[in-house]
């Protein structure tokens, strides 16, 4: 049986979603929630960059290590394996219903989650505040639709 899976997207996967993936199964281990494979992408193909250190030190001080993350692009498979994709942003929602028709049921926004359909703002190459912000906004809305989240991938049995 495959496990089911989480898919994070934003645009390179270099800050929001990596950020998401980190902080998504941090809630899930601590929520006792076994055998849910959190991963994330990007949307957009784009050359890899190195997570900025400033999502390296936001994380750090949750006790979350993102330094060995390698950004990659969604492709068909990963969106095949995923029970649910959150996005963090409409663009994202968008770019992937269209490449991806088949799988449109399961691509949402992050905050959809929780009712709070709302983009995250990118922070790449601003200052460390709007870092911070996407930081504690994603851990915001990743906290609020949690148990949705849980109940989208999670069989009722496999619930503790």
């Amino acid at each position: 049986m495959l496990l089911p899976r989480v898919l994070c997207v934003c645009s390179a996967n270099v800050c929001r979603s990596p950020v998401a993936e980190h902080i998504l199964r941090d809630r899930l281990q601590r929520a006792g929630v076994k055998g849910v494979v959190v991963e994330s992408a990007g949307s957009l193909g784009m050359a890899p960059l190195s997570p900025p250190r400033e999502c390296l030190a936001l994380l750090a001080e949750r006790g979350l290590d993102l330094s060995g993350h390698q950004p990659r692009a969604v492709d068909a498979a990963m969106m095949a394996r995923a029970e649910l994709v959150l996005c963090l942003a409409r663009e994202h929602v968008d770019r992937l219903r269209s490449k991806f028709p088949e799988a449109a049921s399961k691509i949402h926004l992050l905050g959809e989650m929780s009712g709070q359909p709302r983009d995250v703002d990118d922070p790449y190459g601003r200052s460390f505040d709007h870092y911070r912000r996407m930081v504690d906004e994603v851990s915001d809305l990743i906290d609020a639709g949690l148990e949705e989240i849980i109940r989208r991938c999670v069989a009722e049995e496999d619930r503790q």
